[in-house]
């Protein structure tokens, strides 16, 4: 584990900006998503998101794979590591963490998503704790907070 001073976030999640699609919470009308980064936009001042975070890796719409039918035969191709980005989750809760987790042993263990595992390989995911519990939240029932 790492700590960072709070006055330094906002320059390294620019940094990181210029290599990765970072995915850090904004505050819009009354709830918090998390989108790409703008300095602008972007808060600390949040319990958890209004969304999933499974969305980021686990696309509600995937392409299985593609066929073109060349004279007699329809070869077919399925997506590779070239057709996700690579990109930082900013600002999880420790229960989004703990259900990527669970996510993670489902779809790459025996039954395996190659589209999410391939997701997951180039996801980064910088968590930060809670310190209260809100109304909506489960981490005492999952036992990972509030810290």
């Amino acid at each position: 584990m790492r700590w960072l001073a709070t006055e330094n976030l906002q320059p390294l999640l620019k940094l990181w900006s210029k290599e990765y699609r970072v995915m850090a919470p904004v505050e819009e009308q009354d709830d918090v998503t998390l989108v790409p980064y703008d300095s602008e936009k972007f808060t600390l001042d949040y319990i958890n998101f209004f969304l999933p975070v499974k969305e980021y890796l686990f696309a509600q719409k995937d392409e299985l794979f593609k066929w073109e039918k060349v004279d007699d035969t329809i070869p077919t191709s399925s997506p590779g590591e070239g057709d996700f980005d690579q990109q930082i989750l900013f600002g999880i809760r420790a229960c989004d963490v703990y259900g990527i987790d669970y996510m993670d042993r489902f779809f790459q263990g025996e039954f395996r998503d190659d589209n999410y595992a391939l997701r997951r390989e180039k996801t980064r995911i910088v968590a930060v704790n809670c310190v209260e519990v809100g109304p909506n939240c489960f981490c005492k029932a999952a036992g990972v907070g509030p810290f």
